[in-house]
């Protein structure tokens, strides 16, 4: 389900909310996932103070939430069923958006620039819907639900371009852009591509932090 509304109190300026939601339910799912929920709300909005200047600017907040069912197997005929866990897991993310629009000489020079922000943070959450009590001290060990610790990343892009246009179809634009990604994820944090005395490799994808700088320079033609 999806809502969008579109104000225009003033001819220069418009605003526009936006509601997301969605629920799954796998009712005859025993293990693995149960239910997924998911929701998300922001707003968007556009200003034109001047004939020639134009701005923008939006905020989304989503939340993702999963629900899912597994057990604790000491041997692969374990018949201990209060070796059951439930894991949840939240998402939530944030972005940020901004842009510009200036016609510095209408139909000859322009100048665009944007700024964009997305935060996420993950948690998940585990618990046994009974307590272990069956089989060894050191499988219960096993069987028992433990907290762990939540992960977060961000990105964070910047552009900004002046393009000249020349003749009546051609035009050349020349760019910038930076671009920051961030992560903190104890799953692979201190993960290493090798285990010490082991001829295992993992091949997992495990983004890096970087940092990224471009400029561009581009022709164009337009038909």
């Amino acid at each position: 389900m999806y809502f969008l509304l579109q104000l225009t109190p003033t001819d220069t300026f418009s605003v526009g909310p936006t509601v997301g939601y969605r629920y799954d339910d796998y009712v005859d799912s025993r293990f693995g996932l149960q239910a997924e929920k998911s929701w998300s709300a922001g707003m968007d909005a556009n200003w034109t103070p001047l004939e020639r200047v134009s701005l923008s600017a939006g905020y989304v907040h989503e939340r993702i939430s999963q629900k899912q069912r597994s057990r604790s197997r000491a041997a692969a005929t374990d018949p201990f069923t209060d070796f059951d866990w439930i894991t949840e897991h939240t998402d939530t993310v944030d972005t940020y958006n901004f842009t510009a629009s200036v016609a510095l000489i209408p139909k000859v020079l322009e100048w665009n620039t944007s700024a964009n922000y997305a935060y996420a943070l993950g948690r998940v959450e585990t618990s046994n819907p009974r307590t272990p009590v069956n089989g060894t001290a050191a499988q219960r060990e096993t069987a028992t639900a433990k907290p762990w610790p939540a992960f977060e990343d961000s990105l964070i892009r910047i552009e900004s371009a002046l393009k000249y246009h020349f003749w009546k179809v051609w035009s050349v634009k020349l760019g910038y852009v930076f671009e920051e990604f961030e992560k903190h994820d104890f799953r692979t944090d201190t993960l290493n591509p090798f285990n010490p005395g082991s001829n295992n490799i993992f091949l997992g994808n495990d983004l890096k932090d970087y940092t990224a700088q471009i400029v561009s320079l581009i022709l164009g033609y337009r038909f």
